[in-house]
């Protein structure tokens, strides 16, 4: 089986925006923020990204040729862990009085803190930076489900094994220690991950629900 194109085909493709960057516009001499729409893919840096590539092999404590040369899962299991220790998690209401806001890649690094796509852009981005190709990588948005909050909206990264898909989380059950081939599917965890409705990597947007406009309840929080 070609899983490449199974996958790449398996959801629809759909054109996805987020609105919820800020510019400041002034009028009248007063100082207004303007929301404006992004495409999410803008918000995954390239693979071969000149910030993205140094840190990773910073991580790994590698030259990046040398880093080119190890597994797909060790790397994922090694930039899972890294951004799982590495990343405050702070909400947005936190750190930005916003209900959601998303920031690229690159001012996560900076900031060492986010809430959950902050982190989840972070870490595939570094994935990519990796080699690991986008086929195998999105970040999905859906639901979970807390055994004290109940149902949140979340978004995670989900890495594909060949046949089926695990969840790299860095805020919400994050598994780290074990490997990558022995870890539960996404499939096996919908107890936990009950629901993934969109996702997308720096190529596509897919939906995986009947309505592509569905968000999640609140805000992103965890």
């Amino acid at each position: 089986m070609n899983f490449e194109s199974y996958w790449t085909q398996r959801h629809p493709v759909i054109e996805k925006t987020y609105l919820g960057r800020a510019s400041v516009r002034y009028a009248g001499g007063r100082m207004r923020n303007i929301a404006y729409s992004v495409d999410v893919r803008r918000f995954v840096a390239p693979a071969g990204d000149a910030v993205m590539r140094p840190t990773l092999a910073a991580i790994m404590g590698e030259t990046i040729e040398q880093v080119l040369t190890r597994s797909s899962d060790k790397l994922a299991r090694r930039v899972q862990a890294w951004v799982a220790a590495s990343i405050q998690y702070r909400t947005d209401s936190q750190t930005r009085l916003m209900e959601d806001h998303w920031q690229p890649p690159e001012e996560t690094l900076a900031v060492r803190a986010g809430d959950c796509e902050d982190g989840a852009l972070l870490m595939l981005s570094l994935l990519l930076a990796a080699g690991i190709p986008s086929w195998r990588l999105r970040v999905a948005v859906g639901t979970v489900l807390w055994p004290s909050q109940g149902y949140q909206g979340h978004a995670w990264v989900a890495y594909c094994r060949g046949v089926d898909w695990v969840p790299l989380d860095w805020c919400f059950m994050p598994e780290t220690d074990s490997r990558i081939a022995a870890r539960y599917s996404l499939d096996q965890l919908t107890r936990h991950y009950t629901n993934t409705v969109w996702s997308f990597n720096d190529v596509h947007a897919y939906t995986h629900a009947a309505d592509p406009n569905w968000a999640p309840p609140g805000d992103l929080e965890k």
